[in-house]
């Protein structure tokens, strides 16, 4: 895409076209995303990155907001 549209070869011409609607389609369907409250969201991505509550001081400065009620 740096080298303009004119600059392409048939073959990536061809690839871009695609590519635009792979994506023209995609914007056209809904994607909801699941209703999960906020906790269990941020517990399930600790776990898949093996994160622990301490993971998270340096971003929220200070440990009270990363014990469990």
């Amino acid at each position: 895409m740096s080298r303009g549209e004119e600059h392409l070869s048939p073959e990536e011409s061809s690839l871009l076209d695609v590519l635009a609607t792979l994506i023209e389609n995609y914007d056209r369907e809904p994607h909801p995303i699941d209703k999960t409250a906020p906790h269990e969201m941020l517990a399930y991505l600790m776990e898949q990155r093996n994160l622990k509550p301490s993971d998270l001081w340096a971003v929220l400065e200070s440990k009270n907001r990363c014990r469990r009620s």
